[in-house]
């Protein structure tokens, strides 16, 4: 009678497993999906807590808006993503949009066209932004400065 050599038997597939092998390939599995199933936990619980609102407001922002029909400008809060154009109160045309200021030059103008890559159309720079966030960081006081000591 031919003898079976019993680690053959062992790592085939299909096979039933028994004692401390088995033991150890169920431990290791177990392992294998705890980990994962906290790598996935840990990067759920990331996402919502840095997902969170800004506390000043949450998604909203204040900006200067011109009506391109009417020249009517006021300043309001408008949500992140708004649409482009917005609805004039004086005139009731959709033609209201947000104003741009040049960092460099100081004019403040609508862009024409899409906001994509927007440049000045008095200086050509491309150091532009909202308005609005212009007159806000040009009335903040400066931040702290460090003196040196004598």
């Amino acid at each position: 009678m031919r003898s079976l050599d019993y680690r053959a038997a062992m790592n085939a597939t299909g096979e039933i497993e028994v004692g401390a092998r088995a033991v150890r390939r169920f431990r290791r599995r177990m392992a294998a999906a705890l980990l994962g199933v906290t790598l996935v936990g840990a990067a759920l619980l990331l996402y919502f807590t840095l997902r969170g609102q800004s506390p000043a407001g949450g998604d909203e922002y204040e900006a200067d808006l011109r009506c391109i029909t009417c020249s009517l400008t006021q300043t309001r809060r408008i949500r992140a993503g708004t649409e482009d154009t917005l609805m004039c109160p004086k005139c009731g045309q959709r033609s209201l949009k947000v104003v741009w200021a040049c960092r460099q030059c100081g004019w403040q103008f609508v862009p024409a066209g899409s906001a994509d890559f927007v440049r000045c159309p008095k200086c050509r720079s491309s150091a532009v932004g909202s308005a609005a966030a212009a007159r806000r960081d040009a009335a903040a006081p400066p931040g702290p400065t460090t003196q040196p000591k004598p």
